[in-house]
């Protein structure tokens, strides 16, 4: 999860920047930046959490064959 913390901290980023820019022109593109990180990190939460879902299925299924 921490490539996931470190895009929300890119999307941050963005957002304080574009503060602080009040009307400027690229503060829309910064918020628009922050917002692909932000989908980003959900991106990878999600495959994470698959991943650790798939994980506990193989580790949980019984063998077959033994008895």
């Amino acid at each position: 999860m921490r490539k996931a913390a470190e895009y929300r901290q890119h999307a941050q980023e963005c957002r304080s920047i574009a503060a602080a820019m009040g009307a400027h022109e690229h503060r829309e593109q910064l918020l628009e930046m922050a917002a692909t990180w932000e989908r980003m990190a959900a991106e990878r939460e999600r495959s994470a959490q698959l991943e650790e879902d798939r994980s506990f299925e193989v580790k949980s299924t019984p063998t077959s064959g033994r008895g």
